[in-house]
């Protein structure tokens, strides 16, 4: 994970305090992302259309608005969407009710070509970490930035039907977090689930194709993993997944991560894709696993090899999948 200090307040304009009219108001902004001055940082890409995917900045005008809760937006009128980048009550932890629902932002404040409504499709970094709502419901948002809700230890239910990608440390130490309800991500990020102790169910995970390093470690109670097109696992993702009993690779998978099952004490067998090349050290943990290899595959040691793990081997003949 990156060194950042999340504790810092994410709004950099002084929104702690705002009249009725204020917290209405918009103002045009210059299209260049260094201009939206209400953080210290600013993600490449905000905007997502519906048939073309990422859409840059470039030649896009946007406008910045701040609803009645204090959530700020940066609205693109071009696409009809909208990016949350900021929250006013962030030193508060958050004065929302208890489901926080960002689906369609209904404006009626700007130009007249430039009212109607937008899909928020754009969560930004941090915005809602240490947020206390108990529910999210986002069903057009497309990308969870890093952080965007890191913390919340009072969230139980995400409901994200659309999302693709959920990055670093999104939903981090959300430990009370329970069920995660998604069918169309494709890539999870560092530590995007990590420490999420009560997390036992998240959807179908049959679009996803990368997890990276370290992002389910600690969830206590995941009992299934079924990814069957994943071709990318960073280390140590399922580390620690104590209650993990049932886990389905895909056949596009190349190669398993160090200590991928580290600490997986449930977890008693494994069937490895036939197009695994190499598996890391420790991949297996130590507690004895019955590794079900593809037919005419054999597991073998190479010579750098330093772990001492007790593993069980299906036999077969042919020497040319390593564990390193």
């Amino acid at each position: 994970m990156k060194n950042k200090k999340f504790n810092k307040k994410i709004n950099k304009l002084g929104l702690a305090v705002l009249s009725t009219s204020a917290i209405m108001s918009i103002f045009q902004v210059s299209s260049s992302f260094a201009n939206l001055t209400d953080r210290g940082e600013r993600e490449q890409y905000y905007f997502f259309d519906s048939n073309e995917g990422v859409v840059a900045n470039q030649g896009i005008t946007l406008r910045d608005y701040i609803d009645a809760r204090g959530i700020k937006y940066s609205l693109c009128p071009q696409y009809r969407t909208a990016a949350v980048i900021g929250f006013r009550n962030y030193s508060d932890k958050v004065n929302l009710p208890g489901t926080l629902q960002l689906d369609v932002l209904h404006v009626d404040s700007l130009d007249n070509n430039e009212n109607g409504d937008y899909d928020i499709v754009y969560i930004g970094n941090d915005v809602f970490w240490g947020c206390s709502f108990k529910k999210v419901i986002m069903t057009n948002v497309k990308r969870i930035s890093e952080g965007a809700f890191g913390s919340c230890g009072e969230l139980t239910t995400v409901e994200i039907p659309n999302v693709k990608e959920i990055k670093e440390s999104a939903f981090q130490n959300c430990r009370e977090l329970e069920e995660i309800v998604m069918t169309n991500v494709e890539e999870i990020g560092v530590h995007a689930f990590f420490g999420c102790e009560d997390l036992e169910r998240i959807g179908s995970l049959d679009k996803l194709i990368k997890i990276e390093r370290g992002a389910f470690i600690e969830c206590c109670k995941l009992q299934a993993i079924r990814i069957p097109n994943i071709k990318e696992l960073g280390n140590v993702v399922f580390g620690g997944c104590k209650s993990l009993r049932e886990v389905v690779l895909g056949e596009g998978l190349e190669e398993i991560g160090a200590n991928m099952f580290d600490h997986c004490e449930e977890l008693k067998e494994i069937k490895i894709p036939n197009n695994v090349k190499k598996i890391g050290i420790g991949a297996f943990g130590a507690h004895g696993m019955n590794i079900m290899l593809p037919e005419g595959k054999k597991l073998y040691l190479d010579e750098n090899y330093t772990g001492e793990y007790t593993i069980k081997f299906d036999k077969g003949p042919g020497v040319d999948l390593y564990l390193r």
